[in-house]
């Protein structure tokens, strides 16, 4: 047992409070510590240098492939909370492509993931989304609905996003609330 684990092993949470919904976005950093920073801080974190130009190819690749097998044997690529048909969901993206498994262990998510959940953590989803101008976006929706309300100020659940391209109004990007 180490100093961040608990007499059951387990890893400790760290985050004591709610972050702070008032707060500004933050910086992009390469700065793993600031990201969780900011994480701590405003809820959200933007971490650059993580997918080097042939990781990034290969990674649009893999989606748009994987969004095409989808397409060829009728699977269904719809979000229940999506508005119009101009997002396209790819689930199961870890069974898609090994680089995805390779992004699950990247050294800094688990750093971060670790940092505010604790270990050991349960990968609850791996999915694409492939959105684009015009896109009607979607519901607002919290992504822990998997925990009953009300929610406790500790972190049940933590997202990290892959940007695959910038997230831009212009594009169809995912909002942040």
């Amino acid at each position: 047992m180490n100093e961040n684990q608990n007499e059951r092993g387990e890893g400790e949470r760290r985050v004591s409070r709610a972050p702070n919904a008032e707060a500004a976005l933050p910086a992009v950093t390469t700065d793993v510590g600031q990201a969780i920073h900011d994480v701590l801080e405003t809820g959200c974190a933007m971490l650059a240098g993580r997918l080097d130009g042939k990781r990034l190819t290969r990674a649009r690749d893999a989606v748009h492939r994987a969004a095409a097998e989808d397409l060829a044997v009728g699977r269904s690529r719809d979000f229940a909370l999506d508005y119009g048909t101009g997002n396209v969901r790819v689930w199961n993206v870890l069974a898609r492509d090994p680089l995805f498994a390779e992004l699950v262990q990247d050294a800094a998510a688990l750093e971060i993931l670790q940092a505010l959940l604790g270990w050991p953590a349960l990968l609850g989803n791996l999915s694409a989304n492939i959105t684009g101008p015009g896109a009607e976006g979607g519901a607002l929706h919290a992504d822990q609905l998997f925990v009953p309300e009300p929610w406790p100020a500790e972190p049940q659940g933590l997202n990290l996003a892959w940007c695959l391209d910038d997230f831009t109004a212009e594009n169809g990007g995912t909002r942040l609330v």
